[in-house]
């Protein structure tokens, strides 16, 4: 009688735990309770480390240890009996609410003092809390968890006004903020009728400041970010007006709401530990291990890496973990080997022989052989989507699957992999076309917001494939001639048709026959715009209806499938619904970033950047050589630049200042009898560190650079 009872009062200490977010085996009081109890529930440590060792895998951190602790913990509840349950009330003052399992302590705490207009300035901490809890007879209620923080996006971002958004700003403000939104949406209708091209600052024009630095402020309060405590209107504003709040604001309300729980414990420790840096007082030995990320370390082969990649990221592609990609034969490790394995992977889905993508002619055809050409950035080719088969599953090998359902599994694959880069802070080196991150966010909306009927403009075609938009706008004369005629009231209907029939281009006096179109996809014949469009030939009557079904099928129908299964593969680390939270060109920014941007290669940009270390100054010869260098690559040399030097070919948002850890310079002794210019640069990708040999003079310089930046590729050894 008395080890039954000591086993149901661990029970019940257990689900007391549990509902205050308290891991009692982590703590190290379940070992000794369970020992006191004779409680046989056992570890599965062992089994852990068989299917560690089984895979390959190298990981650190405490994150396996705590999910083993969850779970042992799960294991002791499920045989507790179903005929009582345990129900809590938090209470402060008058006013009071029932905790659920779901709910996190701090986050009612945090929502009571703001309920009670007596506390809702007060310090929570200064505060007396009663915490109630009942022994009820009876199993316990299903769990009501709220939708998560990013679900409120996507039905916020139609024109309604939803009432919660009401509630979060009132009615006044939610309809002054619709107003806003509805400006904004015209904003790029009124510039290309204005014809106004040089509005560089054009997504800047409806920050407001205010609201900016009022969500910034509750992101810089810890407790609240990670128990998911921040105001609703924080969500909702973002979702429904997204314009209304910085980017970067924004970027770090993504990064707080949507990368989970560890990540943001760990962002703030390292945070607090840089600070602790800069003081005299600095020690770490009080810091409490907590939110540490596991990292997932996996080598594979260069070859075959696409294959490889897939079912890499299939495995271990989770948001619990940061991936870190090691090569056999090689002795690189850490954040170079990544970085440039995701840059590399890229660049395979850009091979053209997968066709996933539109492919324009290039200028320097040899220049471009094996990728494709989208100087406007990646827009997925059209495929007809009734062909994709239900029960593809990702497991099969690409090569193995018809080319429709290879295309779907390898868009799937492309989302998952730029989530998963976006959520460990890697950079890619993929250009998405801003008109596929708009089909991306029309797919996300819920169905109650978007019309039945998608319509298009010449400015979405154009930016999908300016060559096509100009064939249109050739064909749309027809058009316009034709209802010319159609206004002709004094015209009988013999002399209209005859009229029309008549029509002839003006630049070439071409007749629409002459043309031999079908219903048939320019440039993809497989692809019908109709049922039978290969059979029906494009004429006076139906011209029209081809320019929209061209239009529409290069823009919505042909893409759908793509798109789909890209927010699908997204989703596998953490809801795509975030995007709402950008416009399309942000988003290019955020996942593609560029090179292109001069600023960030200017001498004054490169000398606030770069440090110097060992001996080096700005004023030192070499220095300025370095400096000179960079200045004069073009953008293909930068490219090879950063990819030898970081691993990755493109910059990170914010230029070379926003590297971690700094670039740095150091100096590279010469061993007799050779001479400094006997040796080529080396540089540690994992450090960003460059060793710079004393060149004699800048020609010399240029040139072991140059031999190295072409040759130093696709390889991490020791130098």
């Amino acid at each position: 009688r008395g080890a039954r009872c000591d086993r149901e009062h661990l029970r019940m200490l257990q689900m007391i735990a549990q509902a205050s977010g308290i891991d009692l085996r982590a703590a190290g009081l379940i070992d000794g309770l369970n020992a006191d109890a004779d409680d046989g529930n056992g570890s599965s440590d062992s089994e852990a480390d068989d299917d560690n060792m089984a895979s390959e895998q190298s990981s650190q951190g405490a994150a396996g240890s705590n999910q083993n602790s969850a779970a042992n913990n799960g294991e002791t509840l499920s045989d507790s009996p179903g005929d009582w349950h345990l129900s809590f009330i938090l209470r402060i003052g008058n006013v009071e609410r029932t905790v659920s399992a779901a709910d996190n302590i701090f986050r009612v705490i945090y929502e009571l003092c703001h309920c009670d207009p007596v506390l809702k300035g007060a310090n929570p901490w200064m505060q007396t809390f009663e915490l109630q809890f009942y022994v009820e007879s009876g199993p316990s209620l299903p769990v009501s968890s709220e939708a998560p923080p990013h679900q409120l996006l996507a039905h916020l971002h139609g024109l309604h006004v939803d009432q919660e958004l009401e509630t979060s700003i009132g009615k006044r403000g939610a309809s002054i903020v619709q107003l806003l939104r509805v400006l904004s949406d015209l904003t790029p209708q009124a510039r290309s009728i204005a014809r106004i091209d040089d509005m560089a600052d054009s997504d800047r024009l409806f920050i407001n400041h205010k609201v900016t630095a009022k969500t910034a402020r509750q992101l810089e309060d810890p407790l609240i970010v990670v128990c998911s405590a921040l105001p609703s209107w924080c969500y909702r504003l973002a979702g429904f007006a997204p314009f209304l709040v910085s980017f970067e604001t924004r970027l770090a309300l993504l990064q707080a709401t949507c990368f989970g729980y560890s990540r943001n414990i760990n962002y703030w420790q390292n945070l607090a530990r840089r600070e602790r840096r800069g003081s005299s007082n600095a020690s770490d030995s009080t810091q409490i291990p907590l939110g540490r990320v596991q990292r997932q370390k996996v080598r594979i082969s260069r070859h075959r890496m696409l294959e490889s990649a897939l079912k890499m990221l299939e495995l271990y592609g989770t948001p619990k973990s940061i991936l870190e990609v090691e090569y056999y034969d090689e002795v690189g490790s850490g954040i170079g080997p990544t970085l440039e394995f995701y840059a590399t992977i890229s660049r395979c889905l850009q091979e053209r022989e997968l066709g996933l993508w539109r492919d324009e002619c290039s200028p320097v055809p040899e220049a471009h052989s094996e990728y494709v050409y989208a100087p406007h950035g990646l827009f997925p080719a059209p495929m007809d989507s009734t062909s994709v088969s239900d029960s593809t599953q990702s497991s099969e090998p690409a090569d193995a699957l018809p080319p429709n359902d290879r295309t779907v599994q390898l868009f799937k694959f492309a989302g998952h992999l730029i989530s998963k880069g976006l959520i460990d802070g890697r950079i890619l080196d993929i250009s998405l076309n801003t008109e596929f991150w708009a089909a991306v966010q029309r797919y996300l909306l819920p169905a109650s917001s978007i019309k039945t009927a998608t319509p298009w403009s010449w400015a979405q075609l154009e930016a999908v494939d300016a060559q096509l938009a100009k064939s249109l706008r050739y064909l749309y004369r027809f058009v316009e001639a034709k209802n010319e005629i159609y206004t002709r009231v004094e015209l009988s209907p013999a002399q209209l048709q005859n009229e029309i029939d008549a029509i002839r281009n003006p630049d070439d006096q071409a007749a629409i026959a002459d043309l031999a179109l079908d219903f048939t996809l320019p440039g993809y014949p497989s692809v019908e715009l109709r049922q039978g469009g290969a059979e029906i030939p494009v004429t006076m009557s139906n011209i029209h209806s081809y320019i929209d079904l061209v239009a529409e099928w290069t823009l919505h129908s042909g893409v759908r499938a793509q798109v789909a299964a890209f927010c699908q593969g997204f989703d596998r680390v953490f809801s795509s619904t975030c995007l709402l939270m950008f416009t399309p060109t942000e988003l290019c920014n955020l996942i593609g970033q560029t090179v292109a941007d001069d600023a960030y290669w200017s001498g004054s940009a490169l000398r606030d950047s770069i440090k110097m270390e060992n001996g080096f100054s700005l004023e030192s010869p070499e220095v300025c050589m370095f400096i000179e260098f960079l200045e004069l690559l073009d953008q293909a040399e930068r490219r090879l630049f950063l990819q030898f030097v970081t691993g990755a070919p493109r910059l990170p948002l914010g230029g070379f200042h926003a590297l971690h850890p700094p670039l740095r310079l150091t100096p590279r002794q010469a061993v007799l009898p050779l001479k400094p210019d006997d040796y080529l640069p080396s540089v540690m990708t994992c450090m960003n560190l460059i060793k710079l040999p004393k060149y004699s003079s800048f020609k010399v310089f240029s040139q072991r650079w140059k031999q190295v930046m072409v040759e130093g590729q696709k390889s991490f050894h020791l130098s």
